[in-house]
């Protein structure tokens, strides 16, 4: 017992005192009691343990140890604070934590950029907890990893505050210049000869080498010699943290630095600044703190050691100095060039989401202007090239990515799916596909293949690609805009609806993200009934009020105003979406260079789909013109088929094979399957509409007649697990369109046992 406290165990032991687990009789509260050792008690010791037990009492944030109680049992002073259930951060950092949740997903050094984010985060809550304590008065003065807890949820607290005094009033105990704390996360400005008394600077200082500590996995100054640690910490730059890990890009790197800059007046001015720039980090914003050049850091140390200059040297170190910033100078020229081209390239993407785009193709040119060395670029004007129509111009774009690097995926893809397009099958078989959305593919890469899957059907390896650049870029609306488009392609339009509103909350102007969302409200339209779908047709009136006046002459948003007439079963309306419909074809089978944003195939291709439910025959004028732009447009041999099935039905189900083996998550092509195999099952055979059904069970598109068709198909094979899943889908979406009387048809053919 100590005090009212039963004692369970010991827990730590230091220098100076000792922890235990204990219970508290009169509350039953489980607790950490801290002690004094019997060999360190004397009056100073005492006065500064109790002294610790009040200032921190007063605190109160989950980023700090509480304090419930202190005293004294005869002579033994005891402070009771929070038991935290955890390690030490240094624990974890030295590997000696081996049953903490973190210890498997963390590593120091990193092994991936994960791990830097993991340690970051970590960080991030310290900096939160000190900076309430800097807020309270308190400067903790022996931050350190081995003073961080880290609790089995990963909540970091701020521990032992034996060391903290007041920053606005005198302690009698310390004098206010004596240098406390541990040596290797000791301010600079702590061993100068005017040595100023700690603030919250020096608190940051040692926060900031608990980040390059942990992203690193060695402090900036690591020296077991005090006086060799002492002159280094004054006199020589902390290192780059790059040069230690590959996984730590040039913001973290800037952010570490100016924590632990030489000069305290640099640094973070509060630990909430500090930890604000680590979050922008870790949502894919720009940080505030900037790079410090060279010249500046020069003329630092010839202050700190001007009296060790002689004059005979001043005019070699001016000279290198001035080389070396010259060469600086062009490093940042180079740098700013790279930043500058990957900006271009950005620009491009949301000027091209379907591919060709002269406005689009431009910015690529120029980016590679600034940085020849820009492998994404490559691959992006591939694409473009391509869906320009330039076959050979991509094609040696993306030999050109594999000169820069030799068997990347990204470009093995590209180089594939535009050989298939081209019906250079054999070619494109041989290539070998091995796509992988790890941390070390960049967003802007991630992007450009999803749109590559895309566009050959591949639209659930397309979602995977956007979604992987969501995870790399949250608030990158590139992502989001693709997760939108390959969701819409895999007629996932309740989803591609939410996901097009999502990226239009940050690009509102950008007409073809507005296309996505109105072809998916379109779509859900045409199913819905009652007041959705007259709140879907409002919404989709509301839509064009706004987005007309900045798409005026643009074929992309009169191509969706044709869709919106087409929703009016009135013949004006139907009279109206016929005469732009001319009016529009004339325009794309000339295919003019100024056409903005979307490549003409993809154009006529979204007309022939709109024309499909409504008029075949218009439907299928399109569609022969997609065929024309390109033999292997899926869209245009969808609707060939689907115009033939009555007078050739065998010939559509061959179409629709192929389809489905060119375009593996066409989802109309697989219906289409599945609703022959029930009319003709003897032209489709039952294992391929299985498959096809199965397919469609795994996307789940917002179509109920799709929905039914594949649902019948799984009944009849005996696939009864899968089939009651589309049963009970077909349901939830016949409610979300308020078309409960067509879900319940549909479902009534799905013949289930009871």
């Amino acid at each position: 017992m100590l005090g009212r406290f039963a004692i369970v165990r010991e827990v730590g032991r230091g220098g100076m005192g000792v922890v235990y687990e204990a219970e508290d009789t009169i509350t039953g509260r489980r607790v950490a009691l801290k002690a004094i050792l019997a060999s360190r008690r004397d009056p100073v010791s005492s006065e500064r343990f109790r002294r610790e037990a009040l200032a921190v009492q007063g605190l109160s944030h989950r980023n700090i140890v509480g304090v419930h109680d202190h005293g004294d049992d005869d002579g033994t002073p005891w402070i009771a604070m929070e038991f935290v259930d955890g390690v030490t951060l240094d624990a974890i950092l030295r590997g000696r934590a081996k049953n903490h949740p973190l210890a498997a997903m963390l590593a120091s050094p990193p092994r991936s950029i994960e791990d830097v984010r993991g340690w970051v985060r970590l960080v991030v809550q310290a900096c939160r907890g000190l900076h309430a304590a800097h807020e309270s008065g308190l400067l903790h003065r022996d931050i350190k990893p081995s003073n961080l807890l880290v609790t089995d949820e990963g909540i970091v607290k701020i521990a032992d505050f034996g060391l903290a005094r007041h920053e606005a009033r005198g302690d009698t105990l310390t004098n206010s210049r004596e240098v406390m704390g541990t040596l290797q996360y000791m301010a600079p400005e702590l061993f100068s000869k005017d040595r100023r008394a700690a603030d919250r600077r020096t608190d940051i200082y040692a926060l900031g080498v608990t980040l390059y500590e942990a992203i690193c996995g060695v402090r900036p100054i690591d020296e077991a010699s005090a006086e060799i640690f002492i002159h280094k910490v004054q006199a020589v730059e902390p290192p780059s943290p790059a040069r230690h890990s590959p996984f730590i890009p040039k913001d973290l790197e800037t952010v570490c630095l100016r924590a632990i800059h030489i000069d305290a007046t640099e640094r973070y001015g509060t630990a909430a600044e500090f930890a604000d720039d680590m979050e922008r980090w870790l949502e894919g914003k720009p940080v505030l703190a900037r790079p410090e050049n060279n010249a500046t850091r020069w003329l630092r140390y010839a202050r700190r050691n001007r009296t060790r200059l002689v004059a005979s040297l001043v005019i070699v170190a001016l000279l290198a100095v001035t080389s070396f910033t010259l060469t600086k100078l062009n490093r940042q020229q180079r740098d700013e060039n790279q930043r500058e081209a990957r900006n271009k390239l950005e620009a491009s993407l949301m000027r091209a989401p379907g591919g060709w785009s002269p406005q689009g193709q431009k910015l690529i040119d120029e980016a590679l202007v600034l940085d020849p060395s820009l492998d994404d670029a490559y691959l992006q004007r591939g694409w473009v090239r391509f869906s320009g129509g330039d076959t050979a111009g991509a094609l040696d774009d993306f030999e050109r990515g594999l000169v820069l690097n030799p068997g990347d995926s990204a470009f093995l893809f590209a180089k594939k799916v535009v050989l298939g397009l081209t019906g250079r099958t054999a070619e494109a078989h041989a290539i070998s596909e091995s796509l992988r959305f790890s941390d070390s593919t960049g967003s802007i890469r991630l992007a450009i293949v999803g749109f590559l899957a895309n566009a050959v059907g591949r639209n659930r390896v397309a979602v995977d690609a956007f979604l992987a650049a969501k995870v790399q870029r949250p608030a990158w609306s590139q992502s989001r805009f693709g997760i939108a488009y390959a969701t819409l392609g895999l007629v996932r339009d309740v989803e591609a609806v939410d996901a097009a509103k999502s990226f239009l909350d940050l690009e509102p102007s950008h007409v073809a993200g507005q296309a996505v969302l109105a072809v998916a409200r379109i779509r859900l339209a045409e199913q819905a009934r009652g007041p959705i779908r007259n709140r879907i047709e409002k919404d989709l009136l509301d839509q064009d009020n706004r987005v007309a006046p900045m798409a005026q002459n643009d074929p992309l948003w009169e191509t969706i105003r044709i869709g919106v007439r087409l929703l009016d079963p009135t013949q004006s309306a139907r009279d109206e979406a016929s005469a732009a419909s001319a009016l529009l074809f004339a325009r794309l089978s000339q295919a003019p260079p100024e056409l903005p944003r979307v490549a003409p195939l993809k154009l006529i291709e979204l007309m022939a789909m709109l024309w499909a439910p409504n008029d075949m025959t218009e439907a299928l004028k399109w569609a022969s013109q997609a065929i024309e732009l390109r033999a292997t447009s899926h869209d245009g041999r969808f609707i060939t088929a689907l115009a033939a099935e009555a007078s050739n039905p065998s010939q559509s189900a061959e179409t629709y094979a192929q389809l489905t083996q060119d375009y593996p998550d066409l989802p109309y092509a697989h219906a289409r399957r599945c609703a022959l195999f029930r009319s003709q099952p003897t032209i489709v055979t039952q294992g391929e509409a299985w498959a096809s059904a199965r397919l469609l069970a795994t996307i789940l598109p917002s179509s109920l007649d799709m929905l039914g068709d594949a649902g019948a198909v799984l009944a009849a094979v005996g696939d009864e697990v899968t089939a009651r899943l589309l049963f009970d889908y077909l349901e939830q979406l016949g409610a979300t369109l308020g078309n409960e009387l067509r879900a319940n048809e549909l479902r009534a053919q799905i013949q289930l046992p009871r």
